[in-house]
């Protein structure tokens, strides 16, 4: 039996991405969940920009799961199963890009490096939808009829 556990990430890509790779690597270089590097542009802007920072880092403390974990972790998913099958593609995929964190900003227009993991519909269909749907358009619909029936 299996338990389907829904989250704005997929189980098996937490599983890959942080329990093997971040873990693996705390702290260093090579680890996928490396603040320092992940927000280094952020930590580079001038001091006059601090209202923006807390601007971003506010925006980030909301939406971090489906924002930088959902896509990230699909991601690191996404490189695994192209390194176990021997994918050609990934020969074409430099150490950088793969290790660069993938961001939902990264899709506009379907042209963003993310394109070379995966699509923007698998992502959607695979990760973001299910728990969309079933939060925010299943459960307040069951939640309305029930109040309905009740009134």
């Amino acid at each position: 039996v299996q338990l389907v556990v829904l989250d704005w990430m997929l189980v098996e890509a937490w599983n890959v991405e942080h329990n093997q790779l971040h873990h693996y690597s705390l702290g260093e270089d090579s680890d996928p969940d490396l603040v320092e590097r992940n927000l280094d542009n952020l930590r580079q802007m001038p001091a006059l920009l601090a209202p923006v920072k807390y601007l971003v880092i506010a925006f980030l403390t909301v939406t971090w799961k489906w924002f930088y974990y959902a896509p990230n972790t699909f991601k690191v998913l996404s490189l695994n199963r192209m390194r176990r099958e021997a994918d050609p593609r990934l020969e074409k995929l430099s150490t950088q890009l793969q290790e660069d964190p993938c961001v939902v900003g990264d899709w506009h227009f379907l042209l963003g490096p993310s394109s070379l993991f995966f699509s923007n519909v698998e992502f959607f269909v695979r990760v973001l939808g299910p728990f969309f749907t079933t939060r925010f358009l299943l459960l307040p619909a069951a939640a309305a009829a029930a109040a309905a029936a009740l009134a």
